[in-house]
This record gives structure tokens, C-alpha cells and sequence, in this order.
């Protein structure tokens, strides 16, 4: 504390650098390309898409999801909905007696009905993703992956999981193949949070979507 006041006395205190958050332009370039159906493509298209509505980080959530993670349900209007059928360990969020959080079944990804609707995203996923595997992101096959049609191939996902600590390129990855500028896995939260802001979701819904009160107070 001491070091920091001196340093702030002295003119040697940093400003804090938050992460950017992702422009339009930069979106729709990121849409673009994610629209595509080919083995990296759609991976990718399923990992931004839970980042994007669970308000994730990517190594800290998407590597603890197995296949039974999801839950296809519908709401009392019918529209169908996946969630999350179990709690994730997070960095504010070490589980215990003690764990106060909401279940992690309140929180949605909704069909839009679309062509690029996450839902339907995820099902296509699934239905190429091998029969025996466990975890819900796996190593490409690579007969689909070398194929300039996949679709001749019924399985594009083997049994064997990514590596926890490949997570972190799958965002620096999706701007290069999209053609923008370099942004992490925490743009993207920030980017979500912004747009939750912006569409007039409160305080008190932003902060359960995000499961982080400190997060919310530094944009």
C-alpha cells in the first residue's frame, strides 16, 4: 500500500489498461467468418457463442464442459433455450458450503431462428462430434479437416479433449482468420457486458450475468 501511494505521489503510478471493447465493424467481420460450416469454424462458432451468452472467460469455463454440460430446454412461450446443467469453477466463484451463486440453469442461450442461431450451432456440433467423447471441445479429425467438402464426413471432433491452455488462441485465432485486429477472450466479455449495458439491462442483471461485481464497476 505504501509503495503504491509513493509511486502515485511520485508520478509513477500507470493508468489501469482495460480491455477494448470490440467494434461493430470488427463483429461483423468475426459473424462473417464464424458463418462458416467447416470443422475450425464451427468450433470456434460454439466457443464464442457460450462466451458471448455466459459471459465467460475462456479458460476457466469452456474446458470444464463435457457433452452431458448442456441442456436443451424451452420456456412457457416454447422457444427453446440451452443451459448450463451444472455450476463452473471460477476465479470469484470457488464453490463450497458457503457459495451463495444462483444455479447456472438461469442463465440462457436462446434459438433466434436465424441462419447463424447459436442453438442450431450446437446441435450441428454435436451431431459431428464423436460418439465416445467426453468433453465438449475436442481435437479435429483430421480426414474432415484436410477435406474441401467436411461435410462428406460424418465425424469432424475425435474423443480427444483440447488442451486447457489452447483456449487462449481460439480469440487471437477467430481475428486473424476474420481479418481484424488482435482481441482476447476478455474483449469479448467486455463486449458483452457493454452490449448489456447499452441494451438497458440494470446493475443488479449485469453483475449475475457476469458473476463479477468488481468486473462491472471498471468499465
Amino acid at each position: 500500500s505504501s509503495k503504491l501511494k509513493f509511486n502515485l505521489k511520485q508520478g509513477l503510478s500507470r493508468a489501469t489498461q482495460h480491455h477494448p471493447t470490440i467494434s461493430n465493424e470488427d463483429l461483423l467481420k468475426i459473424n462473417t467468418y464464424l458463418s462458416n460450416d467447416n470443422p475450425v469454424a464451427l468450433r470456434f462458432r460454439i466457443w464464442y457463442f457460450l462466451a458471448i451468452h455466459f459471459v465467460s472467460r475462456g479458460c476457466e469455463f469452456h474446458h470444464q464442459l463435457s457433452i452431458r454440460s448442456l441442456k436443451f430446454e424451452k420456456d412457457e412461450n416454447g422457444i427453446e433455450y440451452v443451459t448450463i446443467s451444472h455450476e463452473t469453477h471460477k476465479k470469484n466463484h470457488q464453490g463450497g458450503l458457503e457459495e451463495t451463486n444462483e444455479e447456472a440453469n438461469d442463465k440462457r442461450m436462446y434459438a433466434t431462428g436465424t441462419p447463424s442461431c447459436p442453438v442450431q450451432s450446437l446441435k450441428l456440433f454435436l451431431s459431428k462430434t464423436d460418439p465416445n467423447a467426453l468433453s465438449l471441445f475436442n481435437e479435429c479429425n483430421k480426414g474432415a479437416l484436410h477435406d474441401e467438402n467436411p461435410m462428406n464426413h460424418d465425424i469432424w471432433y475425435s474423443n480427444k479433449p483440447v488442451k486447457p491452455k489452447k483456449f487462449t488462441s481460439f480469440m487471437p485465432d477467430i481475428c486473424k482468420n476474420a481479418g481484424t485486429r488482435r482481441f482476447t477472450a476478455h474483449s469479448l466479455r467486455t463486449t458483452a457486458i457493454t452490449a448489456m449495458s447499452d441494451a438497458g439491462l440494470t446493475d443488479r442483471n449485469i453483475m449475475f450475468m457476469s458473476d463479477h461485481f468488481a468486473f462491472l464497476f471498471s468499465l
